[in-house]
């Protein structure tokens, strides 16, 4: 299939427009003038070359004015979706070099909105939605990052709130809510916005301090006990019972190298409270171990 372009058609049927009318014109024009015999051959070859001049003539007048309207409707065009600028008022021959920095500028803006939106996208797989902490999928990476990082120290604090299934039966799920997202909250200005703060199940809450020993871990549990029991926030939401919550802890490296291990030893040390009687704080050692086994 042969494809002709429009304006190359165009020429062609005005120029053949104007040899037509340049032929014809000799024969309307015997009946008016007398013609000079040896002129007349070149009276014919004049009219032709004038009809195909006039033809051609018309033809880039023509193209002018489509070139024209379609810059016009190019502008307006570009102008419904906010492209602005595109016209350099000093030289005409910019328009395509303008449209071209304003796409590229679009592009980078469309790259910032889908960097934004992955980051977004990230936060939000790796945050319990309820809390506003971490979830559990991300602890383990996180601890392996921690580590790579070459931190020589790390307290693993396993924390449980006390009787919470009975706050739940008793007061609704929609108050037990509440009591979590509180707990999440004392769990953050305690630890001074530490980071490295996880729901771990339903009731329970696994901190990752850095660069803490088992001392300085046990005293920020401690601090979290205790502004636990001594929240009125928690209290209103519970008929003003006290809440209390039981913490278990473990250091890093000395109870183990990888997350399982010192996850498994705080929460030991953390049920060795529970039997003791809940609400309290303790740090794993071997004789925990001995009892559990």
């Amino acid at each position: 299939m042969i494809y002709i372009k429009p304006m190359k058609m165009v020429k062609a049927v005005l120029c053949t427009f104007g040899l037509v009318m340049g032929a014809i014109f000799p024969i309307y024009a015997g009946f008016f003038i007398i013609w000079i015999p040896e002129r007349k051959v070149a009276f014919c070859i004049g009219c032709l070359v004038a009809g195909y001049t006039v033809g051609l003539f018309s033809f880039y007048i023509v193209k002018a004015i489509l070139l024209k309207i379609d810059n016009h409707y190019k502008i307006a065009l570009l102008g419904k979706f906010g492209v602005e600028n595109i016209i350099n008022s000093e030289k005409g021959n910019d328009l395509i070099l303008n449209m071209k920095n304003e796409f590229k500028e679009l592009i980078n803006k469309y790259a910032e909105l889908m960097e934004s939106e992955s980051e977004h996208l990230l936060k939000l797989s790796i945050t319990d939605c309820l809390t506003s902490v971490y979830n559990h999928r991300y602890l383990y990476e996180y601890f392996e990052r921690k580590v790579s990082e070459e931190i020589s120290l790390m307290t693993i604090l396993f924390c449980d709130i006390d009787h919470f299934k009975l706050v739940n039966d008793t007061y609704g799920h929609i108050k037990g809510d509440l009591v979590l997202q509180e707990v999440a909250k004392i769990i953050r200005e305690a630890t001074n916005g530490n980071e490295g703060i996880f729901r771990y199940g339903g009731e329970e809450f696994v901190i990752l301090l850095d660069n803490y020993s088992g001392k300085e871990g046990f005293n920020t549990a401690e601090k979290i006990r205790l502004k636990i029991c001594n929240s009125n926030v928690i209290k209103s939401y519970c008929n003003f019972e006290i809440v209390t919550i039981s913490i278990g802890l473990a250091v890093y490296p000395y109870d183990g190298v990888n997350i399982d291990t010192l996850i498994n030893k705080a929460d030991k040390a953390m049920y060795h409270v529970k039997q003791s009687g809940r609400n309290r704080c303790k740090i794993y050692n071997s004789e925990i171990n001995r009892k559990s086994n």
